[in-house]
């Protein structure tokens, strides 16, 4: 077990620097991340950081759905915090099954601190959004075009990192992110 509980500084810097890097599409990104299994295991804290916002979401959602409208926001928190501890083990799985059948078992765990590290840009890019909405500036139709293209955005950022990382071709990892969006869709559309 690691004595450092939370990132280093220099920890910190890296992976910051990484996520901008990868999230302009420079694939020397890709060398910041992480390589060892205690900085893989504390590259969970932007999951854990960046769940308030998923949070607000649903919570959002819930005053503009008549099915999640009965539900209380205590159970609405539980339930999206199954979802994402659901979606996140999915995650490692995928890319575990990935790396064991290419053969890329060393690339690991930097990509899953990377896959972590890059939570930090929806969430940066949709917090606008949710303010918009949750101040009722904008309209959940005013903002859909919007959150369409930072989700086309972040779906290529997240291909282009999961290619670089493993060293696969764009093919394999465009279809890793089109299972692991399946999942987070049909997630929500269960558990919500």
């Amino acid at each position: 077990m690691s004595k450092q509980f939370f990132f280093t500084g220099e920890e910190l810097k890296r992976g910051l620097i990484g996520t901008l890097e990868i999230a302009c599409f420079l694939k020397h990104g890709v060398a910041r991340f992480a390589k060892t299994t205690d900085e893989v295991m504390r590259s969970f804290w932007i999951v854990l950081l960046t769940f308030p916002l998923n949070c607000s979401s649903v919570l959002f959602l819930s005053t503009q759905s008549d099915g999640m409208s009965d539900l209380p926001a205590p159970e609405l928190i539980y339930l999206e915090a199954v979802r994402v501890v659901f979606v996140t083990l999915f995650n490692v799985l995928a890319v575990y099954t990935l790396c064991i059948i290419h053969k890329r078992l060393e690339y690991f765990p930097r990509c899953l601190a990377g896959m972590n590290w890059l939570g930090i840009i929806p969430a940066i890019v949709e917090t606008p959004i949710h303010i918009m909405a949750w101040t009722g500036a904008h309209t959940l139709d005013e903002i859909a075009p919007l959150e369409m293209i930072f989700l086309v955005y972040t779906l290529s950022m997240s291909g282009f990192f999961i290619m670089h990382s493993l060293n696969i071709r764009w093919p394999m990892a465009a279809y890793v992110v089109f299972l692991i969006t399946c999942v987070e869709e049909i997630t929500r559309l269960t558990f919500f």
